[in-house]
């Protein structure tokens, strides 16, 4: 089964409205400690975003029950674009599925602003560990119930339903361990108490790079531009596909006019060179979009996973 939307839309240059102008600061929430993809994400953004909105833009960290305490934020944030949210697409088109007593309903009470990002997901072993390739992992679980755990960044995140996928294809009990965060799971497995982990390219390739951890394969249909030699998970003959994507929000209740400003803000902030290449030098496709497509992509996904979760029976805990 084929999870996610990969895609790389245009957009144009802008001129931003005046009522944004007048504004002289804009927080961005994010629900992720520091030295995460989303973290990394609006700190690449941050200074062409400043430039294009011309506020200052700070990044207020808001981390802790797997980003759900940033959403929460945000729409309880008043409608006047100086605050808004850069967060996962889990957290607005599975969380709210998986909750038994969803405390907010973000689909209804945010506003879909733009598409920053989409990337697919790898499996990841520590540079020590014996398995080279996921058919190895797969026999390693076998060989070790007790130790057979998958890091997660979260609970309810695409990573999590990744790891879920991997256990029932490969055939082997594999538990979930979810962290706070990417850069906390990648230091547990670092540690060694963690044995595997799913990750984007953004967390991983760097330490892959330094020689740190091993990418055994990744989610994506076809190879990653930005990992030519890893094999995707079909050709390790697990059908798992899967992509997730960031994306800004604002709190419901703002005007058409405002919501086409701050889009057009951070599409030309994505359409600078230095966004671009550093988003492709760390395995993600800049994904800019206008509005009604983002917000169309936002309610087809939230249906999707509403669906497949559904069929699944699949539920955690508030």
């Amino acid at each position: 089964m084929a999870w996610g939307f990969l895609g790389t839309l245009a957009c144009w240059p802008f001129e931003y409205g005046q009522a944004q102008e007048r504004a002289t600061l804009t927080k961005l929430l994010l629900g992720f400690p520091p030295g995460g993809p989303i973290d990394g994400i609006a700190r690449v953004l941050q200074a062409p975003l400043e430039e294009a909105m011309g506020t200052r833009v700070i990044v207020d960290y808001r981390s802790g029950a797997s980003g759900r305490i940033a959403v929460s934020m945000a729409t309880r944030a008043p409608a006047t674009g100086q605050t808004l949210l850069i967060t996962p697409s889990a957290q607005v088109t599975i969380q709210p599925h998986l909750l038994l007593e969803p405390p907010i309903d973000p689909i209804h009470q945010l506003a879909p602003i733009a598409l920053i990002a989409t990337t697919p997901l790898c499996v990841v072993v520590a540079n020590d560990h014996p398995a080279r390739n996921v058919g190895e992992l797969k026999d390693w679980f076998a060989r070790n119930p007790a130790r057979a755990y998958c890091g997660t960044p979260g609970s309810g995140s695409v990573a999590h339903l990744v790891a879920l996928a991997l256990s029932r294809q490969m055939d082997v009990a594999v538990t979930p361990v979810h962290y706070r965060g990417a850069a906390e799971m990648l230091a547990a497995l670092l540690e060694g108490s963690l044995q595997s982990a799913v990750a984007v390219p953004f967390a991983a390739l760097p330490l892959a790079q330094a020689g740190r951890v091993r990418i055994l394969g990744t989610t994506s249909e076809t190879r990653a531009d930005s990992l030519p030699t890893v094999p995707t998970m079909r050709e390790s003959n697990l059908d798992v596909v899967a992509s997730e994507w960031a994306g800004a929000f604002a709190p419901r209740g703002m005007g058409a006019e405002q919501l086409d400003s701050l889009n057009r803000a951070f599409c030309t902030a994505i359409a600078q060179p230095s966004v671009q290449s550093t988003f492709a030098r760390l395995g993600l496709s800049a994904g800019a979009a206008d509005r009604e497509q983002f917000t169309a992509l936002v309610n087809d996904d939230h249906a999707r996973w509403g669906r497949i979760l559904r069929d699944s029976g699949l539920s955690v805990a508030t």
